[in-house]
Parts: structure tokens; C-alpha cells; sequence
């Protein structure tokens, strides 16, 4: 299972590190880049505090693809990408608002294939370096049920 981009865009919510407030308002773009590699946190370990099995590296969020040419990805590998990852590269360019967050806890949402084969992620929850996510967290339940395992 992986993640994909909603054909309707994606939607960056923006958190503090307790995932309880707002850090700045949501920003919407219709187009939406996700790189992933395989996690380098535990390998293998199916503990859900170290997210899915491959993490993103760089999520981009534009609401034109041209926007692309002036951001420089930090890998092009694509694993089946990530629902709960962490150490995220975080960019957007939707309007006049351009922005990038190194580092960050993302979480993303959205509606399953009826097959099974993909999450389509209408929004991703953008929490700052540093955070960390376990049981405490608030953010705990949809954490560990976006944790999404690769196929053995």
C-alpha cells in the first residue's frame, strides 16, 4: 500500500508539536509530489512509533507544476511511499505563499482504494522538528493507523 496524491489536490495542515493548534493556515495546492526510500529508523521494525516502512524525504505541494523547476529534490528515489513519516522535507509554492519546513512529523489522510493499493491523501499534518510522536502524543491514534506497511 502507498500513498498518492488526491486528484483534487492536497491540503497542508500546518500543527505545533503537541498536533493540538494551528501554526499558520492551511494551504491548498492541486498538485502534490511525494518522494520516499525505505525508513532508516529500525528497518523492519513493526513498532508504529517509527512510522510506515519507507518515509517521505521531500512532500511538494504547487498549484503549478512550473513551480517544480525551483525545487531541488533532496533523493528521486520513490518507494511506495509514506503515510506516517518523519525527518520530512516539507515544500510549497501555492500563490505568492512559498515556503519550506526541513525536518518535519507528517501524517497523511485521506480515502483508501477500494482496492486496498493506495491511500489517495487529500491532507497531510505538518508538525515542526523535534516533535515526537508515541502514545502520549495527541496525535497518537491517526499516527498508528496511517502507519502503512509494504507488502511482505
Amino acid at each position: 500500500m502507498g500513498v498518492r496524491a488526491n486528484q483534487r489536490g492536497v491540503t497542508l495542515k500546518f500543527l505545533d508539536a503537541t498536533g493540538t493548534q494551528q501554526t499558520r493556515a492551511d494551504l491548498k495546492g492541486e498538485f502534490a509530489f511525494f518522494f520516499s526510500k525505505r525508513r532508516p529508523e529500525l528497518p523492519g521494525d513493526l513498532d508504529p512509533k517509527h512510522g510506515s516502512q519507507d518515509w517521505l524525504t521531500d512532500l511538494i505541494v504547487v498549484d503549478n507544476p512550473a513551480k517544480l523547476v525551483s525545487m531541488p529534490l533532496s533523493q528521486t528515489e520513490i518507494a511506495y511511499t509514506s503515510a506516517s513519516s518523519k525527518k520530512v522535507i516539507v515544500r510549497w509554492g501555492v500563490g505568492g505563499d512559498e515556503g519550506r519546513e526541513d525536518g518535519c512529523v507528517t501524517i497523511a489522510t485521506g480515502d483508501q482504494a477500494s482496492a486496498g493499493d493506495y491511500l489517495f491523501a487529500d491532507s497531510v499534518l505538518v508538525l515542526p522538528a523535534g516533535t515526537v510522536i508515541d502514545e502520549s502524543h495527541a496525535l497518537w491514534p491517526t499516527w498508528s493507523k496511517m502507519v502503512i506497511s509494504l507488502p511482505p
